[in-house]
């Protein structure tokens, strides 16, 4: 009997039961004996059982490693589930149940380093922030010794109607002072709801001002640009925070702009930027580049899946990217791809080395799993993950620069920058 790939039986049938009678014709012929329709029953029944027998001890041969595997996990699972029991009914101190289920999911693979877990809200927060929709306060802040440097506000955001301007430091948050509760608790302080105030104690040109900030929706900045002239040249100067959906419109907008405002070349400044959505960097890859492929996506096994490519379409200029040791992911892809097409030239650090990508997938209770699910490659190069791109032209920022924040960095003292602007002008 023959077992087929999905695991049903092939049992011989019509005239191949018949051949037997054929060479035999000489023998005497049997008269068939009766039997009682309990003995027919019984018989019918015992080969059923054999059949089922047979294909049970193949099937459970060829499924073997499988079954074994599935019963170490059962096995498994119920040691998870009585060690909880045991630390419920006799530790002394409480089960912290709402991060449980989190801890748990960082020991599925000790080497999935980037897979995460987010509450059905969270994962909401993340997507419409993603599109273009997020809620608090709008700036962006790095930490000193002060306080809250403001290192950004963001357009038309309630810090911005409040009054907050670039270069302010926050010193209080409701009454309390940063310096006492620190930076975590500080940032805690300002979350709430659309509608809450917030009372922010701001220290502007060594004078200390008291703001109130009405929390509310506004559009992330992901993409920040300026002009920078030097030996008689405009070059537009393009910093990308990440890469999300909105990403896509903002990059193409400081592209046209800085092109209707003189600019013949860019800088496109990913240091520090830790990626993003696929769908944005493909975008965005896709108006930059000529005809052909922008990322091929593999497996596990490393066999390619999907190939996403570039029309014939492209932004024809002399380009330099700035890179660092937390450029990474989607940001990697973005320099690797303009490298593999000599559309630009790299300038600054080594890379993080990230070229794998992670995939959400929804539970039962709602939330949402990120699990590291395929690797990709650039255009024409092989996979960096764990190994990182190295620069065309290796430049480090000064030694008391190099903790620093970029938005901290001076111009005069970013000497990664000035690089490239150097690069851009010779």
């Amino acid at each position: 009997m023959d077992i087929n790939e999905n695991g049903t039986a092939n049992v011989p049938m019509g005239n191949d039961l018949q051949s037997e009678s054929k060479t035999t014709k000489y023998k005497k012929k049997k008269i068939p004996r009766k039997i009682s329709l309990e003995t027919a029953i019984v018989l019918i029944l015992f080969a059923v059982l054999f059949t089922f027998q047979t294909t049970y001890v193949t099937l459970t041969a060829k499924y073997k490693l499988e079954l074994n595997e599935a019963k170490n996990n059962v096995s498994e699972l119920s040691m998870i589930l009585e060690a909880y029991e045991l630390f419920k009914e006799n530790c002394i101190y409480d089960i912290d149940n709402e991060n449980l289920f989190k801890y748990m999911m960082y020991s599925f693979s000790a080497e999935d380093k980037y897979s995460s877990y987010l509450t059905y809200e969270e994962f909401l927060d993340m997507y419409y922030e993603s599109v273009g929709n997020a809620s608090g306060i709008g700036i962006y802040i790095n930490e000193i010794k002060e306080g809250l440097f403001v290192s950004h506000v963001m357009a038309d955001s309630p810090a911005y109607n409040a009054g907050i301007l670039a270069g302010d430091i926050i010193v209080a948050v409701k009454g309390q002072r940063i310096s006492e509760v620190g930076y975590d608790e500080a940032v805690n302080l300002t979350a709430g709801n659309i509608g809450d105030q917030i009372d922010l104690t701001i220290n502007r040109d060594g004078a200390e001002l008291e703001i109130t900030v009405t929390l509310g929706e506004y559009t992330p900045e992901t993409v920040m640009y300026s002009v920078i002239e030097e030996n008689g040249a405009k070059i537009g100067n393009i910093k990308i925070l990440q890469f999300d959906m909105i990403t896509v419109s903002q990059f193409k907008n400081a592209v046209e702009h800085l092109r209707a405002q003189g600019c013949e070349k860019l800088i496109f400044d990913v240091r520090d930027n830790p990626g993003g959505e696929l769908d944005s960097i493909v975008d965005i890859l896709d108006y930059l580049l000529p005809e052909g492929p922008i990322v091929r996506i593999l497996d596990a096994d490393k066999t390619e899946t999907e190939r996403y490519t570039s029309d014939k379409n492209e932004i024809d200029m002399p380009m330099a990217v700035l890179a660092n040791k937390n450029t990474a992911s989607a940001a990697e892809l973005f320099t690797s791809a303009l490298r593999d097409y000599e559309k630009a030239v790299i300038i600054g650090e080594k890379t993080y080395g990230k070229g794998c990508g992670q995939a959400a997938y929804r539970l039962s209770s709602g939330g949402y799993v990120w699990i590291t699910s395929f690797y990709y490659n650039p255009p024409f190069g092989d996979n960096y993950d764990g190994e990182g791109i190295y620069p065309n032209i290796e430049v480090s920022l000064p030694e008391e620069y190099k903790n620093t924040h970029l938005f901290l960095v001076p111009y005069e003292s970013d000497t990664q920058l000035r690089a490239a602007v150097a690069y851009l002008t010779k």
